[in-house]
């Protein structure tokens, strides 16, 4: 439970009405995912991540149908918003992508 806190607090940085059941719902359906030290995290300079963010989670998970580029840029301008955080947490990252692309519902 103390992993959730913690991905609330660092989302409080970006969203002061963040959704607390949103927020446990993505974490609880990324599965062990967020234990692990290597891939709790977003790593926005590996292209191969982003890729696969965008297929497996953007348009198999959520369906998102825009092209390529147009969620490379939503991905690339949430790296950007989250550019001064050292370490990049999963949770948050696919949060704004879920807030951006308003796919609340299917959490």
């Amino acid at each position: 439970m103390a992993d959730v806190i913690e991905a609330i607090e660092d989302i409080q940085k970006y969203d002061k009405k963040y959704d607390e059941q949103l927020v446990t719902s993505i974490f609880r359906s990324l599965g062990p995912v967020v234990y692990n030290k290597d891939t709790r995290y977003i790593a926005c300079s590996d292209a191969y991540e982003l890729e696969m963010v965008r297929d497996g989670f953007l348009k198999r998970q959520l369906g998102i149908k825009d092209s390529d580029e147009e969620i490379e840029q939503v991905m690339s301008d949430i790296c950007e918003l989250m550019s001064n955080s050292e370490y990049k947490l999963r949770v948050t990252f696919y949060y704004l992508l879920v807030i951006h692309y308003k796919k609340q519902a299917q959490f």
